[in-house]
């Protein structure tokens, strides 16, 4: 289900391998707490397959019992609409055109959608866009209808009109864009070349500062868990 509808992607990170992760330190607390009840240790098996599998039940259910497992759609969601990327004007930063993706989920959200970013109210009882399954089935001229709407706009304008009318929404980001996202938390490690400047965790304890570790050097441990594995504990 990733990618466009002419053709497949690749997810742009390793989402298996980082799926696998998750579910293992999920499954390592699981058996913790139930040997904190039971007593008893357990043996924990991760399949990369079966996360992967498990991410997409939602599609599978479709597939098996419903009209068919969602096409593949972009940006865009399958079963929702107005849901994706759609572009605007200048973006009010550096001259440039962008993308600005929003979810209208619901008939309310559409309400407020029409009246207070289209400016056109009577857009919600248009025939053709009157529910969601409506507007899924002629997503084409809803669509153009926005995108035109949108083209008059820059990206700070646009998005005060969207907070303002309680729609969700985001920017369409490069890497470049999410090195200097506001919301972006940094945390500097210390390695044998000298400190460098990580993502945060995305964990924030109170009882934490998020402060990090040393990185550990080639084969510093080495020795330690020799002796450890060789005396048996």
């Amino acid at each position: 289900v990733t990618g466009t509808p002419e053709s497949a992607a690749r997810v742009g990170v390793s989402a298996c391998d980082i799926g696998a992760g998750l579910n293992a330190y999920g499954a390592i607390l699981e058996a913790l707490y139930a040997r904190s009840q039971s007593g008893a240790g357990d043996g924990i098996a991760i399949s990369l397959f079966d996360g992967m599998a498990d991410w997409m039940n939602v599609p599978l259910l479709h597939h098996l019992h419903g009209a068919g497992a969602p096409a593949r759609s972009g940006l865009s969601h399958a079963m929702i609409a107005p849901y994706g990327a759609y572009p605007i004007g200048t973006n009010g930063t550096n001259g440039t055109n962008g993308h600005i993706v929003i979810a209208v989920q619901n008939n309310r959200e559409w309400a407020r959608f029409c009246a207070g970013v289209l400016g056109d109210a009577a857009l919600t009882e248009d025939a053709r866009f009157r529910d969601n399954a409506l507007r899924v089935a002629n997503r084409g001229e809803m669509d153009n209808l926005i995108a035109s709407v949108f083209a008059s706009h820059d990206l700070d304008s646009l998005s005060e009109l969207l907070r303002q009318a309680g729609i969700a929404f985001g920017r369409l980001n490069q890497v470049s864009d999410l090195a200097v996202h506001p919301q972006l938390r940094h945390v500097s490690v210390a390695t044998a070349t000298g400190e460098v400047e990580l993502v945060a965790p995305p964990a924030q304890f109170t009882s934490d500062s998020a402060a990090l570790g040393p990185v550990p050097a080639l084969g510093e441990h080495t020795e330690a868990v020799r002796a450890e594995f060789a005396d048996g504990t």
